[in-house]
């Protein structure tokens, strides 16, 4: 009976003699600060070079039934681009899907969207809220040069 057994106890014992290895997370060792005068890192105008300084775009939008004026924005790539929406008559929304944007836009109150224009090319961007028989009208494009 013994016999019939023997395999199976064989692979209990390979697998309790087969080592597991444990990974061990060490943090590493702070060097300690130096007494007396440190000093700071530069400013932050110090470390940006030219090159990485970003345009700032601000377009004063205008939604109402049915469009937004202007309905065509142009920017260029690396700008941040900021758009202050209002509505003239009723709640709007504002989508802008290649870049993550969809806010309502409230009557008499200023909506503001602000992100990088980090890539190029034509984007639509439309109201999210419906709004009435023309809703579906209600686009505009960016364009990202």
């Amino acid at each position: 009976m013994l016999k019939n057994y023997l395999p199976v106890f064989f692979l209990i014992f390979l697998a309790g003699c087969v080592s597991t290895q444990q990974t061990v997370e060490t943090t590493p060792e702070i060097p300690s600060l130096p007494e007396g005068n440190v000093t700071s890192p530069p400013a932050l105008e110090e470390q940006t070079s030219p090159q990485e300084t970003q345009n700032q775009v601000t377009i004063q939008m205008i939604a109402r039934q049915f469009e937004f004026e202007p309905n065509i924005i142009r920017v260029k790539k690396g700008d941040l681009v900021r758009i202050e929406i209002t509505s003239e008559d009723v709640v709007h929304g504002f989508a802008l899907p290649a870049f993550g944007i969809n806010v309502p836009v409230r009557p008499e109150q200023t909506t503001v969207v602000e992100f990088v224009a980090d890539k190029t090319g034509n984007f639509e961007f439309y109201c999210s809220i419906y709004c009435g028989a023309g809703h579906a009208q209600m686009r505009g494009t960016l364009i990202v040069e």
